[in-house]
């Protein structure tokens, strides 16, 4: 799960670091079988192709 950093309400900077998420194929929205990988199926919904 990847999560991002939320808002400081406070007086004292923070910090936050997230090791790099380096994708092990490249992202293919237009899928022949229909088989995306979560990541793809949540581009596409974001794109409006869901």
């Amino acid at each position: 799960m990847i999560h991002a950093a939320q808002p400081n309400h406070g007086t004292v900077p923070r910090f936050m670091a997230q090791a790099p998420l380096i994708p092990t194929v490249q992202l293919d929205l237009d899928r022949p079988d229909g088989a995306y990988f979560p990541v793809e199926r949540a581009v596409r919904l974001g794109r409006g192709l869901a």
